[in-house]
């Protein structure tokens, strides 16, 4: 390159009396002559509190987790958010995030961290350490949040000035979700990689263990419905994994934290596992994952639904608050670029938005 560079320049001297205008011309001519504009960007200080995040889990051992940022009014994605903002890639398996409007948090399992970015510009606040398998984390008040960590089976108080962990909270075994209901934190302890079947109750005034709850074999995904009342998703247990004739099947459970009591308990059959759910924009509505599908039930109805109510597999799913939207993961092989699909609130395909590897789910910053 540089000797092509180099005869070029001789040329040009040799024959400036004959080539010197229609040189320069040409010159200033390829000069302008670039590829087109990429579609146009609002500014990064006001976009990102508009869109969504997609939470793309990454391949483990990988260090390809990643944040995409879906913009609000066309098709556009910005992808590696975290890395194309602060100049560093996020980390290993990004298990959840959350968000309090302000910062989201970024619970990367195994890389031993939360990172905080500023919702606005999505500029890092500062790196929450201490916890060996974060899961999830819940943000309580303006000061304080809650962190789950499987390695610990505990719940860390977290410092959300200092960002350090104040003190930490004993549960069950593998600590997972966590959510607010009337009043107090929850948490599922799914077991880990063993069996747990309990659910621990926070005092989010006094920082302590309120009381722990047997609920059904394997508790993972917690929602709060429109009366106060708290449901809780379990995946049942496995027993000898490669032999599913002992198994026990999941629940989904009703729990009344008013009375602190099992209101109702739906069983799936033996061989059924239901692992995500989320609560529509009503409060009565849940769908959770299950058999290859999306199924929806009502917090009024006095059996589990028997026809799916999106029949696609999915490995996450979260729903927009707002308008009902219902986005599922598609983690496609995942090594390489899956999809969030979007769909109405009657089950219909709208939208298909391109995500990382391994998206497990979305979060809206409103």
């Amino acid at each position: 390159m540089r000797n092509l560079k180099t005869a070029i320049r001789m040329n040009l001297r040799r024959f400036a009396e004959l080539f010197t205008v229609p040189c320069i011309a040409f010159l200033l001519l390829i000069a302008g002559c670039k590829p087109d504009d990429p579609e146009p960007w609002p500014a990064p200080e006001t976009d990102y509190t508009k869109g969504i995040f997609i939470i793309n889990e990454g391949g483990f051992t990988a260090g390809n987790a990643s944040v995409s940022w879906k913009h609000p009014d066309t098709a556009a994605v910005r992808h590696d958010v975290f890395n194309l903002v602060n100049g560093e890639a996020l980390g290993d398996v990004l298990n959840s995030a959350s968000t309090d409007g302000k910062s989201l948090f970024l619970v990367v399992n195994n890389s031993q961290k939360v990172e905080v970015v500023d919702i606005n510009d999505f500029k890092s606040l500062g790196t929450i350490t201490g916890a060996t398998m974060p899961r999830y984390f819940l943000q309580i008040g303006i000061n304080f949040g809650l962190l789950s960590d499987w390695g610990s089976n505990e719940v860390k108080v977290v410092n959300l000035v200092t960002y350090s962990t104040d003190t930490t909270l004993a549960t069950g075994q593998g600590p997972e979700e966590l959510t607010m209901c009337n009043g107090f934190a929850y948490v599922a302890n799914s077991g880990g990689f063993g069996i747990d079947s309990t659910i621990t109750c926070i005092n989010i005034s006094s920082h302590g263990i309120h009381k722990q709850e047997i609920i059904h074999p394997g508790p993972y995904s917690l929602v709060a419905d429109v009366n106060d009342n708290l449901w809780i998703l379990c995946q049942g247990d496995y027993k000898l994994f490669a032999d599913t004739s002992d198994d026990v099947g999941g629940a989904l459970v009703k729990y009344d934290p008013a009375t602190e009591t099992v209101v109702k308990k739906y069983l799936f059959p033996n061989q059924e596992h239901p692992n995500k759910m989320a609560i529509d924009h009503t409060g009565e509505n849940i769908y959770y994952l299950n058999k290859g599908a999306v199924w929806k039930f009502s917090i009024s109805g006095n059996a589990l639904p028997s026809t799916p109510f999106i029949q696609k597999s999915f490995y996450g799913i979260d729903i927009d608050k707002t308008n009902g939207k219902i986005y599922c993961a598609d983690a496609g092989d995942f090594s390489s670029a899956g999809a969030i699909e979007v769909y109405d609130a009657g089950g219909v395909l709208i939208e298909t938005i391109e995500a990382g590897v391994a998206p497990n789910g979305v979060v809206f910053p409103w």
